[in-house]
């Protein structure tokens, strides 16, 4: 296994939360006639406008690796145990208290996941906190299941094990199986990358995966296009653009790293995507950073990174809790 699998995922997730921020809601069409190859905020001369270009600077994460962090927190306040209260709770610091953010401040919270911190606040066990409705299959989960699958992959858990264990951490927000079943592609598709560093063969790994053991036919269905053996050879039209949706992140996150051969193209090239850039940028960066590790993440890039050091730190007292 990549000794350093938590950092260099961990900070690949950071870098495409943040290249992604200034450029997120803009159109694909948009997105590309910028031609985006440097991280970029709101202290620069930008040739755009978008929701995010003149509020936040550049290097700054968003809520995806802020909430991500917040559950790999609390892995390591629990000294390696899954406490769910503890992690629902450092969600509340996120957004109530500006921990675990960039700037001190949180922002970027989604529909789905304020409802699901709410029902907590009110009193809901923390598993039964995440939206259950179709319609709550928002890439809120997997955005932040970085911990959750590295717990599963170091702790060396069967398949059985880890769909329910994944399945848990999604339904702390988003409760619906498809967004579980999404969480686990990437966990499995994360854990054979993190034996072979090679794409291609963690694609064909998630392919051998008898899914109707786990998961309704309909949830399978949704995820089609992802375990069909030429989704290397579809064209990028073919992923929709409204990728706030699960689905579309991971499959844009996939495809990015499936068609591309260093972590600077496939991060840009999921970027490119448009519209949920942080997220895409996010999922896509940490498969990535697990492929060619923190050495191929571009110097120009890391220098700009707000709080690495934190980061770096996180990741380290992580990884000691499986130290044997």
């Amino acid at each position: 296994m990549n000794q350093d699998l938590t950092r260099n995922a961990l900070i690949g997730s950071a870098i495409g939360d943040a290249l992604g921020v200034p450029v997120e809601f803009l159109s694909r069409e948009e997105v590309r006639a910028i031609g985006l190859k440097d991280m970029i905020g709101c202290y620069d001369a930008l040739p755009f406008t978008s929701w995010w270009s003149y509020r936040i600077p550049a290097g700054a994460w968003s809520d995806d690796t802020s909430m991500l962090i917040a559950g790999m927190d609390a892995i390591i306040t629990e000294n390696g145990n899954l406490n769910y209260e503890t992690i629902m709770e450092n969600f509340l610091s996120w957004w109530a208290d500006g921990k675990y953010t960039s700037l001190d401040a949180a922002f970027g919270l989604g529909y789905t996941v304020s409802q699901a911190m709410q029902r907590y606040r009110a009193g809901r066990p923390a598993l039964e906190c995440g939206g259950t409705d179709l319609h709550d299959n928002g890439n809120g989960a997997l955005m932040r299941i970085l911990p959750f699958s590295l717990y599963a992959i170091k702790k060396q858990m069967s398949e059985a094990e880890t769909v329910d264990l994944i399945g848990k951490a999604s339904s702390l927000t988003h409760a619906h199986e498809i967004s579980k079943m999404s969480c686990f592609l990437y966990t499995e598709f994360l854990r054979n990358l993190s034996i072979t560093a090679d794409p291609h063969q963690a694609f064909d790994h998630i392919l051998q995966i008898n899914y109707n053991a786990y998961f309704s036919p309909e949830t399978i269905k949704a995820h089609e296009k992802i375990l069909n053996p030429d989704f290397l050879y579809i064209q990028d039209s073919e992923i929709s653009e409204k990728n706030g949706y699960v689905v579309p992140t991971l499959e844009s996150a996939l495809y990015s790293l499936l068609t591309t051969e260093s972590f600077e193209d496939a991060v840009l090239k999921s970027i490119n995507m448009g519209y949920d850039t942080d997220t895409v940028g996010c999922v896509t960066g940490g498969l990535a950073g697990a492929v060619y590790g923190y050495d191929q993440i571009p110097k120009r890039w890391l220098c700009k990174l707000i709080k690495r050091d934190m980061l770096e730190k996180m990741a380290d007292d992580f990884d000691q809790l499986f130290d044997v």
